[in-house]
């Protein structure tokens, strides 16, 4: 009898522990550190604006956005950009687009003069640098509206593979707007941005974002 009572104990045990193992929400507490690709958004959006004469030649090759992800025990996340290598992004990013912008005004005085001018003397001759350019089209007003557009904290719920975010530390989680998830290990992958309605090319764009455990 007493080895069968201790079977028992044992069991139940077994049975406990089976039954208390980690949660969705256990798994995903602490940061999470990932790249963002937003070249596609940048691309489409500057060729947008700038029309279709000069829209054509704006091109970079990459824009990378690094975003720290972390969830707390009670319930809330926060999301921060990595100002630091967001400055990198934005520097590279001009040198691309500088090429572009001097590629434009080379063929465009071509066209229009029937002769090659060196980009210098063309820039020396109208008075203006490619730098004071860049700077006009990335305003720090620009950069700040970027960090502060990802910047952001609220409410999270993580169920069945699917993350739930809330708008702010002040509104509820909405089951109707999720993204899916995997989680393996280490690397957290948010799979697509489910929201009820048609998803914009933009958005798809962004997915599927990979973000590995730093603490």
């Amino acid at each position: 009898m007493k080895k069968v009572l201790c079977l028992c104990l044992v069991f139940a045990m077994l049975t406990l522990l089976c039954g208390c193992g980690p949660t969705e929400k256990d798994k995903l507490l602490g940061s999470w550190t990932g790249v963002v690709d937003l070249t596609y958004l940048f691309n489409e959006t500057m060729s947008a604006e700038a029309g279709e004469e000069v829209g054509p030649y704006l091109h970079i090759q990459e824009f990378p956005v690094t975003i720290t992800l972390t969830f707390n025990e009670d319930d809330t996340f926060s999301m921060i950009v990595d100002e630091e290598a967001l400055a990198v992004t934005v520097d590279n990013a001009k040198a691309d687009l500088s090429e572009s912008l001097k590629q434009y005004l080379m063929d465009t005085v071509s066209a229009a003069l029937g002769v090659e001018m060196p980009i210098e003397e063309l820039l020396e001759y109208a008075g203006i640098s490619m730098d004071a350019i860049m700077d006009g089209i990335f305003t720090q007003e620009l950069i700040d509206g970027m960090v502060s557009g990802v910047n952001s904290a609220g409410k999270f719920v993580a169920e069945e593979g699917k993350l739930y975010l809330s708008a702010g530390l002040s509104y509820e989680v909405d089951k109707s707007i999720y993204e899916s998830y995997t989680l393996e290990g280490k690397v957290l992958t948010l799979l697509e941005f489910i929201s009820g309605e048609e998803v914009d090319s933009f958005t798809k764009a962004l997915y599927p974002m990979v973000f590995n455990k730093v603490s």
